[in-house]
């Protein structure tokens, strides 16, 4: 490394003032004071200053340089935890779609070309599903106790459904060993009322469930009924209302198909079931009235 020690500022030129520090006694001198152009003896004593600095500087340069053993820093490896892994859970219909009845959660038909235990597991399934609505929508009872020893007798009577109780319960009226129907669940088990059997996937009557999946796959041809009638009645400007008014058909005749009358109350409660949105009764009656003029 090179050092350069700058001498305080004297008024000289700085080659000028080294080309005098080869003999420091002559700056004492008369001659030299007045070589250098110095009038007083604070200059004379900036300079000495200046000078014991450099000789400093120099002799701290001359020092043989001392080798620091440079040690890398030792790695501390960190002691890590272990943590024990997190199961994945998969997201379930009921948390994604909390208000939306398990009837119209889009779940496919129960496949034909698998097993009768991968049968019987989906169908406990859509059965833990339709207790978990059930239950939100206030359905309570005391099961006979008389069903399977009595053991579920107060599951769907609890404030908080248990969900574990819940999949034994499903798990067991699905077995090979059981010939309990989602329809005499329904009727004779649960004894769920056909307003609410339309909402659910598989506790409901063989007659419910048949009828709610032709209705449902009808609706865009009762779309495209009541978007022609609108056309040939001359209210075109209609049209943006035949996806809602065939909603509400289907619901309409759902209905009628559980209770065998048409009630706008039932028909707002489903349709809101169907969509997770809300119509008041008087405006569900209006517009069923308005579908009937267009569908004969």
């Amino acid at each position: 490394m090179n050092y350069t020690t700058q001498p305080r500022d004297s008024g000289i030129p700085y080659d000028q003032f080294l080309s005098l520090f080869d003999d420091t006694r002559h700056l004492a001198s008369p001659v030299a004071t007045c070589k250098l152009g110095i009038d007083n003896s604070a200059e004379i004593a900036a300079l000495l200053g200046d000078i014991d600095d450099i000789i400093a500087a120099t002799a701290y340069l001359d020092e043989p340089e001392q080798q620091i053993e440079s040690t890398p820093a030792a790695i501390v490896a960190l002691a890590v935890p272990d943590v024990a892994e997190v199961p994945e859970k998969s997201v379930t219909t009921d948390q994604l779609m909390p208000s939306i009845a398990p009837a119209f959660r889009g779940l496919a038909p129960v496949p034909t070309l698998i097993t009768s235990d991968e049968a019987r597991k989906i169908r406990a399934e859509r059965i833990v599903a339709d207790l978990i609505y059930l239950h939100a929508q206030g359905h309570r009872l005391y099961l006979n106790s008389s069903v399977l020893d009595g053991k579920f007798r107060d599951m769907m009577s609890a404030d908080a459904l248990d969900l574990n109780l819940a999949r034994e319960f499903a798990t067991l009226v699905s077995s090979k060993t059981s010939n309990w129907s989602g329809e005499y669940l329904a009727t004779s088990v649960l004894f769920i009322p056909a307003t609410l059997q339309v909402r659910l996937c598989q506790l409901a009557t063989e007659r419910i469930r048949r009828g709610r999946a032709r209705l449902l796959a009808g609706e865009a041809t009762t779309r495209a009924r009541l978007e022609c009638s609108l056309r040939q009645s001359g209210d075109a400007k209609l049209i943006r209302h035949a996806p809602l008014w065939a909603e509400l058909w289907v619901c309409d005749s759902l209905i009628k198909l559980a209770v065998d009358r048409r009630s706008p109350q039932e028909v707002s409660a489903l349709w809101e079931a169907m969509t997770g949105r809300k119509m008041g009764r008087s405006d569900v009656a209006k517009k069923l009235k308005t579908i009937d003029k267009h569908i004969a």
